[in-house]
């Protein structure tokens, strides 16, 4: 069971960014779920890649903390989640 999912972006290079979706479990242990790779951290991306979490799936039957880096993006692509 998942505690906690962490959203963020980081940059790779001038041209090449990564969004990484990490579940937090019940330990505090950090599992990599899944990334993309883009070239900026855009909603499509976050969502892309928490549309492909549910398909692999991750469920969210509980009050579930999401951390982000900030970005409007990624806020985007946890509502994705935390949507029934």
């Amino acid at each position: 069971m998942w505690y906690a999912l962490m959203l963020a972006g980081i940059r790779l290079s001038k041209d090449l960014t990564t969004v990484v979706a990490l579940g937090i479990d019940a330990d505090g242990n950090k599992h990599v779920l899944d990334f993309v790779l883009g070239r900026s951290k855009s909603l499509d991306i976050a969502r892309e890649l928490m549309g492909r979490n549910k398909k692999c799936g991750f469920r969210c039957e509980h009050r579930l903390h999401v951390v982000l880096d900030g970005s409007d993006a990624l806020r985007g692509g946890g509502q994705r989640v935390i949507q029934r």
